[in-house]
């Protein structure tokens, strides 16, 4: 149909176009470092591919806590500060749009409705909110102490864990059950479907770089699948107005947020609660492991801490004095220094 002739002068045509666009690819002002990379179209695509974590720390090297990559198509900004980085976009957020990066990860991974995830102004209201309450400190000691009233009755039977009788557990996923439950807890209140969402949501947790590549749906089928579990699970209790009035005044002012928009189902509600679980133990769960990491690692602080437990247990009544125990200057002070010891 098309001769040899036409169809080199095509290919021509469009390898031309494509490498002019690639030496065209250019920062604008008050843009970052853009590291446009050495294939067109491409970019540094397949290196990121290849080993993101390399390609990211070496560029850091060079760049600093902020830079732009041209990644098959798209730029992609990098923030490996949270202080610097969250400042600069904030301040410049013509060149680094948060709220876009916030739209491409809510519909990437926890599946919001195009509506709601299109609604940058909705977006930045719920945002608004968060902040509000978190930077309350009567909000915020209200959710700590029912956080550390979840956690504590994980002593008793209510954990899979109390009573393994010298098992060997595996301790990063003893802290994300116990991590899970109370925040889930503590956010969600006593009427969260704990058992239905816990083993779908670890399971997307797991595959969650499946879905940050965009794997297709058949080579990523069983985290899809336990990502719908936890969006309907989400949705029957956000249905039940009367389950979510149990909840902390955080979720209740997002739900009363939803409730006076245009947002109102079930699946709007869950997929932005979705995020809110995410958030909520993302970065709990290895904060609790490498502060219990340290103290096991460590015999003699191991045994230091035992000696403090023991000094506060009951052995007729089989209770702790809590208040006691969690105030002892000692155990507070390993605490923060191991914490501290795993930020470096």
């Amino acid at each position: 149909m098309f001769s040899l002739e036409f169809i080199v002068i095509f290919v021509a045509i469009v390898l031309g176009g494509l490498i002019l666009q690639h030496l065209l690819l250019s920062a604008t002002k008050d843009d970052p470092p853009f590291i446009k990379g050495t294939l067109p179209f491409l970019g540094s695509a397949l290196s990121f591919a290849r080993d993101p974590h390399s390609l990211l720390h070496g560029l850091q090297k060079k760049y600093g806590k902020i830079f732009t990559l041209y990644l098959a198509g798209e730029r992609m900004t990098f923030l490996s500060d949270p202080i610097f980085g969250n400042r600069q976009a904030w301040n410049n957020n013509t060149s680094v749009s948060l709220a876009l990066f916030q739209q491409y990860i809510a519909q990437t991974l926890f599946s919001f409705t195009k509506s709601v995830g299109a609604d940058l102004e909705f977006q930045d209201k719920l945002a608004k909110k968060v902040t509000s309450v978190l930077s309350s400190k009567p909000l915020l000691a209200d959710i700590t102490r029912t956080l550390r009233t979840a956690y504590l009755s994980l002593v008793d039977d209510i954990s899979q864990y109390a009573n393994c009788d010298e098992e060997v557990i595996d301790l990063y996923e003893y802290c994300r059950h116990n991590m899970y439950y109370s925040s889930a807890r503590a956010l969600f209140g006593p009427g969260f479907p704990f058992n239905e969402i816990y083993q779908p949501y670890i399971r997307f947790e797991d595959d969650i770089t499946k879905f940050v590549k965009r794997y297709p749906r058949f080579l990523n089928r069983g985290g899809c699948n336990a990502r719908q579990k936890v969006l309907e699970a989400l949705g029957s209790f956000v249905a039940d107005p009367s389950k979510v009035a149990q909840s902390s005044v955080l979720v209740r002012s997002l739900y009363d947020i939803f409730m006076s928009s245009t947002y109102k189902s079930p699946a709007d509600l869950a997929g932005y609660f979705f995020a809110i679980i995410f958030a909520s133990k993302s970065n709990s769960v290895p904060a609790a492991f490498w502060v219990l990491a340290n103290i096991v690692a460590d015999a003699g602080l191991k045994a230091e801490i035992e000696g403090i437990i023991a000094k506060h247990y009951d052995s007729e009544s089989d209770e702790f004095e809590w208040p006691a125990l969690l105030e002892d200057p000692l155990i507070t002070y390993r605490n923060r220094l191991s914490y501290n010891h795993h930020l470096g």
